[in-house]
């Protein structure tokens, strides 16, 4: 073997190659774990790095499966709710094992529909070594509230970030949470009870007492905290996300004490009701946040995503946001109302840096060609730009003509995603304002509800043109199954065609 393959840091940057891959990317993350556990068989020297990486990341289930396989048996079930069973009593020696494997678990997952494992937690909280997991930093609980109590098992002095549904068993957790874990950086809870129940006095007191007692976190999601709570988080000194899904009236930051937020970077504000939500901005002044996320429900209108966005330029500073995203979450059947005007989104223009765009509108945009060529020269850093409709409307205004303006001054966009009239289909030699121009960054451009002539391969010709390495073109995806079932069929039988024609056009892009 080669001297080089003999030095620990050289052999950890090669495996640290194979172990970083996008959970998303779950066929090529398996791929790798593969190869890890190939190298873990293959010498001595490697076994000890792999499986550190094996193991950094991984789910109850695993750890537990490394007892005896006398010990326990799995029952499976056609409907996926497999059952763990232990088959013998419990010995000192079994966790020998287990320990050797713990001792490099840093992030540590369970979750009910992996396997019911509620009979063996209830014995084996019973002896399981108290010193099991001493690198642990992130737990993640997904337990329903009946076997919440297990989590107790697996807080250790070492955990940095914690994440848990909420229940009566966690809000009571809560009390003695910042003593057995005082290393918290990160935590995240989320709502899972009604919002009638959310209105409690003393549910509401439980969340609020908890993150008065925080100090050093740089990373508070719940569901909701009291003006008391939201003063306290406004100075702290290391906080940089917070998520929040609803807001107490009335609450005001004292700048006697001092700026607020000073520290936060990322702001979300989950399944928030709009007029709360846009109180509460108002509240902030000149925020340097680089991320916004929100989702509102219900649907806003019109004037109210207006009202939003207006309160959105007024809390951050300009020159930070580097991403938006704003969505809905709800029904509604009157899309009219439900649009986003087009000097709404030139609204956001005052933000010259923003690189990743994403906003979702029940009724649509009301955008046009000039509105386009505006948002480009605004936005010359943009990577991302997703502008979605959730259910299709009236015909756009946009045409393809408008790509032009993301060619020329969009350099780094990515992956484009907006509803065109692909009706209208520009020729290739026919004179425009704007040079044409090779854009090489973009690889992706989603269609969504678009209509197409029929004549892909003049549109072909003209994206080819502009945009070398664009090679995916997605069109409308099926609608969500909350959805009545002959929506789908009305939208198959209208856009059929169109999604075979988009097909061709990417086709013929992969050839041109």
């Amino acid at each position: 073997m080669h001297r080089c393959l003999q030095l620990l840091e050289i052999v950890d940057m090669i495996f640290s190659h194979l172990y970083f891959v996008p959970d998303r990317d779950l066929p090529r993350r398996h791929a790798k774990l593969r190869d890890l556990a190939v190298l873990a068989r293959t010498c001595t020297f490697f076994s000890g790095v792999a499986l550190d990486f094996l193991w950094r990341s991984t789910v109850l289930v695993n750890l537990l499966c490394c007892l005896p396989s006398d010990l326990w048996r799995i029952d499976e079930f056609e409907d996926g709710n497999d059952q763990m069973w232990l088959v013998r009593p419990v010995r000192r020696a079994d966790w020998t094992r287990v320990a050797m494997n713990a001792s490099r678990v840093k992030d540590l997952s369970f979750a009910p529909d992996e396997c019911d494992t509620t009979a063996v937690l209830s014995t084996l909280m019973l002896c399981i070594p108290a010193d099991l997991l001493p690198n642990l930093r992130r737990l993640h609980w997904g337990c329903p509230g009946d076997d919440f109590h297990h989590i107790h098992m697996f807080l250790t002095l070492s955990i940095t970030s914690v994440f848990f549904n909420s229940s009566p068993a966690a809000l009571s957790l809560l009390s003695i949470l910042p003593e057995k874990c005082p290393n918290l950086q990160d935590i995240e809870m989320r709502a899972n009870l009604d919002s009638a129940e959310w209105d409690s006095v003393a549910e509401i007191q439980a969340v609020s007492s908890f993150l008065c007692r925080l100090q050093s976190a740089e990373s508070i999601s719940v569901p909701l905290a009291n003006r008391r709570a939201l003063e306290h988080l406004c100075h702290m000194p290391n906080l940089k996300c917070l998520g929040l899904d609803t807001f107490p009236s009335g609450v005001t930051f004292d700048s006697a004490e001092g700026p607020t937020f000073q520290t936060l970077r990322t702001l979300q504000l989950h399944y928030a009701a709009l007029g709360p939500a846009t109180e509460f901005l108002t509240m902030f002044r000149e925020v340097s946040l680089s991320s916004l996320i929100a989702c509102l429900v219900p649907p806003p209108t019109a004037d109210e995503t207006q009202y939003f966005f207006n309160a959105v330029i007024a809390a951050i500073s300009h020159s930070s946001l580097t991403d938006i995203t704003i969505h809905s979450d709800g029904d509604t059947t009157d899309l009219n109302h439900y649009h986003i005007r087009n000097q709404s989104l030139l609204t956001l223009t005052c933000f010259p840096n923003l690189t990743s765009i994403v906003i979702y509108a029940f009724g649509g945009f009301d955008l046009d060609n000039t509105v386009i060529l505006a948002m480009a020269r605004a936005w010359p850093r943009l990577e991302y730009l997703r502008l979605a409709r959730e259910r299709p409307s009236s015909r756009p205004r946009v045409t393809l003509q408008c790509l032009h303006s993301f060619a020329q001054y969009s350099p780094r966009l990515g992956t484009l995603a907006m509803t065109f009239d692909g009706t209208i289909v520009p020729t290739v030699d026919q004179p425009v304002a704007n040079p044409v121009v090779q854009q090489r960054a973009l690889t992706h451009l989603d269609v969504r509800h678009s209509a197409i002539a029929s004549t892909p391969d003049a549109i072909a010709q003209f994206l080819s043109r502009r945009f070398p390495s664009l090679r995916q073109i997605s069109p409308v995806p099926r609608l969500p199954q909350l959805f009545p079932a002959h929506l789908n069929a009305e939208r198959d039988d209208a856009t059929r065609q169109f999604d075979v024609l988009w097909k061709e056009v990417e086709e013929l892009l992969a050839v041109a």
